[in-house]
């Protein structure tokens, strides 16, 4: 039986630093707080990880490895908290929460084999909705940018060009403009290149990342053929913390975050600052020449400040957030052919406006959202070719719906309907006539859920209208789940489809290359996918998982030489089909956890046309990943390593790149300043000193390393 233990302590918040007492002698209004600890009732152990839950208000939070909670800024009143762990029954308990005063908890919760909703708190697991990172270990990943986070995902590979450069996304064996990438429900993918540049954002102000693995475009429209990104911000007064961080090639990093309530408002505020210099020496490859040389041009700097705020109106909550990030950085190329004096700056400001509503009957939900995004390439002496200055703008309106309602009686459990219309004016140096103009994207959709028995049916479908192409889409998807107590069963089938981006349409031809204004979309006509999820709760709690899949692609868009040797890109048929299989461990007495995970994307031309049954360019049919985090007490000690396969350069077997594998180390420390806690990293990269890339001719420095401070307000007497 799971027992609740509730005392009420007296404490003195953050806020009464800063703004003292009210004037006439009485205290001051301050919002309380909720602070608690989880343990097992038999054996009085920390449960580590528990999904915390303070009902009705949209706060959730993950335990931290010393089963410790806390939830800032909550009005007076009383409020349900739920508690939730794989392998322990779920509580809710009452908690009056008093202006000023901190509400402690101590929850303790009984084994139970029973069947719950799995949670990604540290390593690879999945469910229907995904691969999630949640903010407890987003914090102790020791990850920079959202590039950092989903590269350990399987089935996802991070493509990088250097040290502090662009990190573009591949799913299963896809181009970066295949993956759709959501920041708050909204597209950041460039529509000149197609791709989403995940180095721009911050990691540090990010609540969660979800990893849809599989073609989408049923669900979330174009550019979700192979997966979609969707990262979510941190809440409005989601904490109060300052971190700051060195590292080898002079890195730095700063970052500062507060917020609290002003009446029925919460809200939160924050700004980042980081840099690199990027300079190193390194050795060239044997088939490169083997010469020695020094990176140069490849420093970094990068800055942003947010706002958000929200509130309950109604029955429902509306919010509202306010971005803006700039950065520059150098473009140093290939080692071989350096770009010595090439530059990126690039400049955004996003608005985000939302209403949302649940109720028992449904849900619905609309948003608004603006951004103005720019972004320049320079290079007065490039390695070849002429020099340029080229400079896109793109402005973009949309706005977004959704509604979801319970059926009730009968198999059909819920319908839901969503649709959204985009506005974009793209304006570009690179683009053939220096400037192109405006479009108007707009798709609507369908769901439907039921349950027969223990199994779950699930019929989406959507039509796009995509301007670019003038061109309209169907995208389908039908799934199958069948869960039980330990054990869930998905079989899926979709079809997405993915528009040429303008840059391949139309970028401003030069000798030796040309555009191909005649390319065709990308389509996914049939994908099956296939994935199985086995869950053992205890002491020593596992999950296993893996899933296959087949999904060819048919007018893949790839860049190709013509019969005049002039390149550009062309449409190719390809082959795409592979799996994923991964296991988590929690040793929960030993206070271990690992995780391993392996996938394979088998990504083949189609030999039918001509081509050679070679893997396309660049795309690893191999990764694998693991990671042991030991967390006694205040200190934490944490080991990954990462494979990357064979690759090939050309469309053919010849010349492979061989595989390498990386390994880092980091160690953590928990600690107490006066009424603050904090936490100390040191972090070592490639301790072998590997240089081994990706891409061909992108050094890599080897080993290097990082020293990170975090401090937050107290929240009991083992640290943060």
């Amino acid at each position: 039986m799971t027992r609740l233990t509730i005392s009420l302590i007296i404490g003195l918040p953050l806020a009464a630093l800063v703004d003292g007492a009210v004037g006439d002698g009485t205290r001051a209004q301050w919002p309380g707080e909720i602070v608690g600890s989880i343990v097992d009732s038999e054996t009085q152990h920390v449960v580590p990880f528990a999904t915390v839950e303070v009902v009705g208000l949209g706060l959730i939070a993950t335990a931290g490895p010393n089963g410790e909670f806390r939830f800032k800024a909550v009005h007076s009143g009383t409020h349900v908290i739920h508690v939730r762990r794989l392998g322990y029954r779920s509580s809710e308990v009452e908690v009056e929460v008093v202006h000023g005063r901190t509400t402690r908890i101590a929850v303790e919760l009984s084994l139970a084999a029973v069947p719950v909703e799995p949670v990604i708190a540290r390593g690879p697991s999945r469910d229907a909705s995904g691969f999630r990172i949640d903010r407890s270990t987003i914090d102790r990943s020791g990850a920079t940018t959202v590039g950092d986070l989903v590269d350990r995902v399987p089935g996802v590979v991070v493509r990088r060009t250097g040290l502090g450069g662009p990190e573009h996304a591949m799913i299963r064996g896809s181009g970066a403009e295949g993956v759709l990438v959501l920041l708050d429900g909204v597209a950041i993918n460039d529509p000149v290149t197609g791709a989403a540049d995940l180095s721009t954002i911050s990691a540090g102000t990010v609540e969660s990342v979800t990893v849809q693995i599989g073609a989408r475009s049923a669900r979330y429209g174009p550019r979700a053929r192979a997966g979609v990104i969707a990262v979510e911000s941190r809440p409005p007064g989601a904490t109060t913390e300052v971190v700051v961080g060195v590292g080898s090639l002079g890195s730095r990093r700063g970052s500062v975050e507060t917020g609290s309530a002003v009446d029925a408002w919460r809200w939160s505020a924050g700004g980042l600052m980081s840099g690199a210099d990027g300079g190193f020496d390194y050795q060239l490859p044997a088939a490169a020449g083997g010469r020695s040389g020094t990176r140069t041009n490849a420093d970094l700097r990068r800055t942003s400040v947010f706002g958000t705020a929200e509130r309950s109106i109604g029955g429902g909550r509306v919010g509202v957030r306010a971005a803006v990030e700039y950065g520059d950085r150098g473009l140093p190329g290939k080692a071989f052919a350096p770009s010595v004096h090439a530059r990126q700056t690039f400049d955004r400001v996003r608005l985000h406006a939302s209403w949302s509503e649940t109720r028992d009957s449904g849900s619905s939900e609309l948003a608004f959202y603006g951004a103005r995004q720019r972004l320049e390439h320079r290079d007065p002496e490039p390695p070849l070719g002429p020099a340029y200055d080229d400079e896109t703008t793109v402005d973009e309106l949309g706005l977004r719906g959704s509604i979801t309602r319970e059926v009730g009686s009968g198999p059909l459990r819920e319908i839901g309907f969503d649709g959204d219309l985009r506005h974009r004016g793209v304006e570009a140096d690179g683009l053939a006539d220096g400037t192109f103009g405006d479009f108007d994207d707009f798709g609507v959709g369908a769901r439907a859920v039921g349950d027969v028995g223990d199994v779950e049916l699930t019929a989406q479908a959507r039509l796009d209208r995509d301007d670019v192409t003038n061109a309209w889409f169907v995208s389908h998807t039908i799934g199958v789940s069948l869960t039980t107590e330990r054990l869930r069963l998905d079989v899926a089938h979709r079809s997405a489809f993915n528009p040429p981006a303008l840059g391949d349409l139309f970028f401003d031809a030069a000798i030796g290359v040309a555009p191909n204004p005649e390319l065709r979309p990308e389509r996914v006509v049939s994908e099956i996918d296939i994935g199985v999820s086995v869950h053992r709760p205890g002491p020593i709690a596992l999950a296993l998982g893996g899933s296959v899949y087949r999904a060819d692609v048919d007018d893949m868009i790839e860049w190709a030489p013509d019969f005049r040797f002039i390149w550009s890109p062309q449409n190719f048929d390809v082959r795409r089909r592979g799996g994923e299989v991964w296991l988590s461990a929690v040793f929960a007495r030993l206070d271990l956890t690992a995780d391993l995970s392996y996938a394979n994307a088998r990504v083949r031309y189609d030999s039918s046309e001509g081509r050679a049954d070679a893997q396309v360019v660049y795309r690893p049919q191999h990764n694998a990943r693991s990671r042991v985090e030991w967390t006694p007490g205040d200190w934490r000690l944490r080991g990954e390593s990462h494979y990357t396969g064979p690759r090939t350069t050309a469309p053919t077997e010849a010349n492979q790149l061989p595989g390498f594998w990386t390994f880092d180390v980091a160690l953590a420390w928990l600690w107490r300043a006066g009424s603050l806690g904090a936490e100390t990293e040191l972090a070592i990269d490639r301790v072998g000193g590997q240089t081994q890339a990706l891409i061909f001719g992108f050094p890599e420095p080897g080993r290097r390393f990082r020293v990170q401070l975090r401090i937050r307000p107290q929240t009991s007497d083992r640290g943060l």
